[in-house]
């Protein structure tokens, strides 16, 4: 609820890091700060307050003030709709809120149940959406329904409003209030709307606050704890996309004062603190740390569906498509995943194909998709997957003349790449339906035109991403004679030499340009932004990882002028190359009418980025491989828009700052000197220069390797004596070296690949192996290897944990002879050629 002196002002899966072992032990470690920000502010205060105060975590990333009326913040601005008073200045306003604050959600009527609020009819309330929310939609906008309180009116009203739409309101995630003492209640309340609405769940108040009996009220602590567990609970739970507590304000107007999250001056105080991430919170004994309580463990354990999301976090997973899910039971679903995860364990695929190729042809996996042209005719192949349901399938596409394609089977999309042989050098784009082949119907203009100013006349290459309604195509020219002397030319900042593009792939229109020399590689990291891999002009030849913002309108963009800029480590001078690897992009998913038991969860997903530096000239160079999740890395871009006021908008952000948060393999190690590297969600498989019967798959899912960490310290304390339950400190010893901190731990390793069981025997030090010869350990500790002319300060404290799982290659696979791998989520591709390099023979294994 607003109070009502506010109304015409303005305005999973459960947590894993807290629920992950409870198949393991009964205690659980202190929440951290999850990077992923969900957390945002209710804020009626306008300016007169300072809301930066609350961003400087970077957990808090957005706010909404019950109004149209935004303030001069750094943080993301929601705005809303409040109710039919509000329809003037939402009119007279919104255009120009939306155009100033690049606004893409919009929340609506608030608890319209209710007499003393918004106090609208069902009926009442599709007709002011028709009118006047509905439209936002056409200019990308995510809808948010109407607010509606706890009470049970409150679901009744939301469900009579959806009918009376029809389908005329287009509702992307369901906005809710609660407010109450009891943390299971509040769980199981989210679970009730989420089931049931079958949306993202936004939290836009929630405060424990009792108004069915004034005389039982939250103290203080109570507060601490119930903020906690709640907090907590939608940290970890996917289908939980936003929050904001009620308590940011001077006047708590009738809700229990001990809710407040800011002082009666405007000043922050230790409850806000406590919301930002800022100090752990300090729960009593009677609430287990960081869980909501026993009685919500308990309805944990009881509940098979609630176990099953635990489990599917542990994974990096999220629940597959509608159709699967009303196909399938949670039983079935439980079994499969488990399954799953075995096998990529154990290495221990469930089918094999083998493809023979008198040439080389264009590739590309998309998840289960791998498409390959031959001539003309593109044959797309859907992999099979045991544990996801998916049944193998082919189909071709003939008469496609391209240079190279970009398939996105989410959006049943295929970008073709051609070079116009008339006209040099001028290139198209032509969008295509997987399906079909014919003309995407999506897509109002068919074919994006290019023209580029070639500087080398030996070739082209192309690298193409989709997100939304954004297509990025680089546009690469290159020459055979790459020699060191051709870098000591390139001094022009603006020379045209690498050129991308954005054009909004559904409306035809290009958005952005950047020509810049040495644009080596790029990725999405949301919907705006995109992750450059750059490396500057001679004589620096730096490598450098840049974040820019999709522009509206066909603008040119330098990359000087970037919002961010990732510095690597001194070591990195006289750049050969870099190359950023991020698959599935972080903002991909399922497509309505794909059909899977469950996906990898974007927030899980890592980006491997491999350099090349050298001391000389680029013939002789090393290779270097850095990890950092995606989570982290946008950790950092929230942080530091929040210090924008401090370092302008232009930030620089060291590798003292971020190379913590980093695992850096160098070249003195497997993977630092790999040529061969595929990523898929939390793995990446690499294949070492020096070619062996073992190749090692490395997995950054963090909530694994929480796991097992807390299964290592049971079985060390049952060991000793200590009883059948993990003691507190134990627990929050283990999850705190294994947090973001990344602090050193000596684990070196535990036994083969399967999640440790509570009742496992200790692992040794040297880590066991498997029937197949396979081993598994976890890496905790900072790279201790270095090349004597590397300074061990440069390395930082490098130290994001990974499970290495070493894996003995099948004798049918000859990697003498292997010159590409490519993973999928249940596959992968090892690529041959033949001694006499005139035959192509493709491995495929399918988990």
């Amino acid at each position: 609820m607003i109070p009502p002196k506010k109304q015409c002002l303005s305005n999973s899966l459960l947590s894993i890091l807290l629920f992950s072992s409870i198949a393991l032990s009964g205690s659980f470690g202190l929440r951290q700060v999850g990077p992923d920000s969900k957390a945002g502010l209710a804020w009626p205060n306008g300016a007169w307050d300072n809301i930066q105060q609350y961003a400087t975590t970077g957990k808090v990333s957005w706010y909404y003030t019950w109004s149209p009326n935004s303030i001069d913040t750094t943080l993301e601005y929601v705005p809303m709709l409040w109710g039919e008073r509000q329809v003037e200045l939402w009119t007279d306003t919104l255009n120009q809120t939306i155009r100033n604050r690049k606004v893409t959600h919009a929340l609506t009527f608030n608890e319209p149940q209710q007499s003393g609020q918004s106090n609208l009819t069902a009926q009442q309330g599709a007709e002011l959406w028709r009118t006047y929310v509905q439209p936002l939609k056409a200019q990308g906008i995510r809808l948010g329904s109407p607010a509606p309180t706890n009470a049970p009116s409150g679901k009744t009203w939301l469900q009579d409003f959806l009918t009376l739409c029809g389908g005329d309101c287009t509702v992307d995630f369901i906005a809710l209030h609660w407010y109450g003492i009891n943390s299971t209640q509040f769980a199981r309340h989210l679970e009730d709307f989420h089931n049931t609405f079958q949306r993202p769940i936004w939290v836009t108040e929630w405060a424990c606050q009792n108004f069915d009996n004034a005389d039982e009220q939250c103290s203080q602590q109570d507060v601490i704890n119930f903020m906690n567990a709640t907090q907590s609970f939608m940290d970890g739970t996917e289908w939980v996309e936003r929050y904001s507590w009620f308590g940011a304000m001077k006047d708590m107007q009738g809700v229990n004062e001990y809710n407040r999250i800011m002082s009666t001056n405007g000043r922050i105080n230790n409850l806000g603190r406590q919301y930002i991430g800022a100090i752990p919170p300090n729960t009593t004994p009677d609430y287990i740390p960081g869980v909501v309580n026993r009685r919500l463990k308990d309805v944990i354990t009881r509940s098979l569906s609630l176990r099953y999301k635990v489990e599917l976090g542990a994974h990096g997973m999220v629940d597959g498509t509608p159709g699967m899910r009303a196909r399938t039971s949670t039983t079935h679903r439980m079994k499969q995943l488990e399954a799953s995860q075995e096998s990529w364990d154990l290495f221990q695929w469930t089918s094999q194909r083998t493809l023979t190729f008198p040439s080389w042809p264009i590739s590309l996996l998309d998840g289960d998709l791998l498409a390959m042209l031959e001539g003309e005719d593109l044959k797309l192949l859907r992999m099979p997957s045991k544990f996801r349901n998916l049944e193998g399938g082919e189909k071709v596409l003939h008469e496609l003349a391209l240079d190279d394609l970009y398939i996105d089977k989410a959006l049943k999309l295929l970008v073709a790449i051609r070079r116009d042989p008339t006209e040099e050098p001028a290139f198209s784009a032509t969008l295509l339906h997987l399906d079909t082949g014919k003309p995407h119907p999506s897509a109002a203009v068919p074919v994006l035109a290019q023209s580029l100013t070639a500087r080398r006349s030996e070739g082209w290459s192309f690298a193409m991403s989709v997100t939304g309604s954004y297509l990025a195509v680089l546009f690469q020219n290159f020459t055979a004679d790459y020699d060191a002397e051709d870098w000591s030319t390139r001094t022009d900042w603006n020379e045209q030499e690498d050129t991308l593009v954005v054009w909004n792939w559904h409306t035809g229109e290009r958005m952005m340009t950047i020509k810049c020399c040495c644009i080596r590689s790029f990725v999405f990291l949301d919907f705006r932004r995109i992750l450059v891999g750059h490396i500057t002009p001679a004589p620096s030849r730096e490598s450098l990882l840049r974040v820019v913002k999709v522009e509206d309108g066909d603008v040119e963009v330098f990359l000087q002028d970037a919002d961010y800029t990732f510095h690597f480590p001194p070591i990195f001078v006289l750049a050969a190359d870099i190359n950023i690897h991020c698959e599935p992009t972080p903002t991909w998913c399922p497509g309505g009418d794909e059909e899977t038991l469950f996906s990898v969860a974007p927030e899980h997903r890592i980006i491997v980025i491999t350099l090349r530096a050298t001391q000389d000239n680029i013939f002789n160079s090393d290779s270097y491989t850095i990890v950092v999740l995606f989570r982290d890395l946008m950790s950092h871009l929230k942080t530091w828009d929040s210090l924008k006021w401090l370092y302008g908008s232009k930030n620089h952000i060291p590798w003292t700052k971020w190379g913590n948060e980093t695992r850096l393999f160098y070249p003195t190690s497997a993977h630092g000197c790999s040529d061969l590297l595929s990523v898929y969600g939390t793995r990446f498989i690499s294949i070492p220069l020096e070619r062996s019967r073992t190749m090692e798959i490395i997995d950054f899912n963090p909530h694994i390797i929480r796991r097992r960490l807390y299964a290592e310290v049971e079985t060390k304390t049952k060991d000793a004596g200590s009883g059948s339950a993990l003691a507190p400190s134990h627990a929050e010893t283990a999850a705190k070296d294994q947090s973001n901190e990344h602090k050193p731990k000596s684990t070196e390793g535990l036994d083969d690949g399967k999640l440790a069981p509570a009742d496992r025997q200790g692992a040794t030090s040297d880590p066991k192996r498997d029937e197949q010869g396979n081993r598994s350990r976890i890496v905790t500790d900072p790279p201790s290897q270095l090349p004597g002319w590397i300074p061990m300060e440069a390395a930082v404290n490098c130290s994001l944990p990974y499970t290495s799982y070493e894996i003995q290659i099948p004798l049918d696979l000859n990697m003498d002879f292997c010159i590409d791998v490519m993973m999928g989520q249940d596959t992968i591709v090892f690529m041959f050629d033949n001694e006499a390099g005139d035959e192509y023979t493709w491995s495929i294994l399918s988990f």
